[in-house]
Formats: C-alpha cells, sequence, structure tokens
C-alpha cells in the first residue's frame, strides 16, 4: 500500500485551495508505511493537520 499525506480538499463543494496549496507546496509526500506516514504528519503544527490527510492507496 501506498500511504499519501497531502492537502485535504473537498471536490463535491467549489473552495479555493490556492492559500493550503502554495503553503505546502512541496510538502506532499508518499510513504510505504503507515508509521512512516503518520509520523511525517504529525511533524506538523495542529492547525496544519487539520489542512491535511492521509490518503491510502492499494497498489
Amino acid at each position: 500500500m501506498v500511504y499519501s499525506v497531502q492537502v485535504k480538499r473537498n471536490y463535491s463543494e467549489y473552495k479555493d485551495y490556492t492559500f493550503e496549496d502554495t503553503y505546502f507546496q512541496g510538502s506532499e509526500r508518499c510513504f510505504n508505511s503507515e508509521q512512516e506516514a503518520v509520523q511525517y504528519f504529525q511533524s506538523f503544527e495542529d492547525w496544519e493537520q487539520e489542512l491535511l490527510v492521509i490518503e491510502v492507496f492499494p497498489f
């Protein structure tokens, strides 16, 4: 499995993600283990974590 830490987006409603995309530019990363992804996710401050999500891809 691949674990991706990325900006949290809701595509069912329109929202401008310009701030998030600019602020986290280069911060989105993929990991081979959940532990690595969680550790990286937790390296961000609480308010930053609210803007991020860990996505799981089964390939």
